[in-house]
């Protein structure tokens, strides 16, 4: 049992070792620091940010593929950083002609679990980190960006951004909770060169079908690919346009599109609609602005429909609407299906 134990524990350090091989050479640079010094050991021209934890990108000792980035605290509380393989996900952008930032780094989220741990930054400590500093490419105004919940940027210098780096980025897991709706739109409509396929413009959308967006910057672009030359972007951008204005919609909307009033018949087929009314109902669950109107006729509506595909959904979505409609008749509708065997 002894060597078993050895031997797996011998195995799990090779396994993460491989890993961390695989995600170095996929990422270029993992970011991962090299020092921790107290403040007042900080070069003498880096720039503090008071009593705020700030990020200093040192453009003046920058080559050979990477950069000096420091990531300061100047409070008085200690730091979490969260990361993989002590990367801290600070990562490369430059600046587009709209003044929007794009980023040029890759990003792996990791599928060893080992790889995962937290660094404490104390108060009035640094961490010094080696980004990614390409040494070829388009020249841009860039900057370094922390991809967690406090978002430190770095101030602006001039550096090189590759192409493949771009559409790399664009295309990782990453972009789908970060990017903003600018860049994806120019994708989407085919004015990126390098990222004009199918692939990318359909990760495009799949960006801007993220419901972070407003719906003024989402559905009138997906309405321009809607025809598309491209069958896969324009079955795509069909299927997501219908989800983007089921979630969009007022509640009325929602409620004839849950109860079969209102349809896409150009999009959805009669079997596939089953799957509409889903996203329907999944959309009068989730969205709090609803909880104050009456759901309680599209409920008696959907039951009395006899669809059982439907009636099921609705068997396992009734606890969360119970929970998050005021209305004491809800009550009392669920003990009539009760009763009747339909609600369990």
């Amino acid at each position: 049992m002894k060597h078993i134990l050895l031997l797996i524990c011998l195995l799990s350090t090779v396994y993460t070792d491989i890993c961390n091989a695989v995600y170095v050479r996929n990422n270029g640079l993992n970011n991962e620091y090299t020092s921790k010094d107290k403040i007042d050991r900080l070069p003498g021209y880096i720039n503090i940010s008071a009593q705020e934890v700030s990020l200093f990108a040192d453009f003046n000792n920058a080559g050979s593929g990477k950069i000096d980035l420091y990531v300061i605290n100047d409070t008085n509380k200690s730091q979490s950083f969260s990361c993989a393989w002590r990367d801290l996900t600070i990562k490369l952008e430059f600046q587009t002609k709209d003044g929007s930032w794009v980023r040029a780094q890759e990003h792996l989220y990791h599928f060893c679990g080992n790889a995962y741990s937290r660094y404490i930054l104390p108060p009035q400590h640094y961490f010094k980190i080696d980004g990614y500093f390409p040494s070829s490419g388009q020249k841009k105004t860039i900057r370094y960006r922390r991809y967690q919940h406090n978002g430190v940027v770095s101030h602006t210098g001039i550096g090189y951004v590759k192409s493949k780096d771009i559409k790399n980025s664009f295309l990782d897991r990453m972009a789908l909770y970060h990017s903003t709706h600018h860049y994806p739109i120019r994708v989407l409509l085919g004015e990126i060169p390098f990222l004009r396929n199918s692939k990318a413009r359909i990760a495009a959308i799949n960006i801007l079908s993220q419901r972070r967006f407003k719906r003024e910057n989402v559905i009138p672009v997906l309405e321009r690919v809607i025809n598309d030359i491209d069958a896969e972007v324009r079955k795509h951008a069909q299927k997501e346009i219908v989800k983007a204005k089921i979630y969009f919609g007022s509640f009325e909307f929602v409620t004839k599109v849950a109860t079969g009033e209102i349809t896409f018949p150009n999009i959805y087929n009669h079997k596939k609609w089953v799957d509409v009314k889903k996203i329907a109902l999944s959309t009068l669950v989730e969205k709090e602005v609803f909880y104050n109107e009456d759901i309680l006729p599209t409920l008696r509506k959907l039951f009395n429909s006899k669809d059982q595909r439907i009636i099921d959904m609705l068997n396992e979505m009734l606890e969360d609407i119970l929970n998050n409609y005021d209305n004491e008749d809800l009550d009392l509708f669920c003990e009539e299906l009760e009763e009747k065997g339909i609600y369990r």
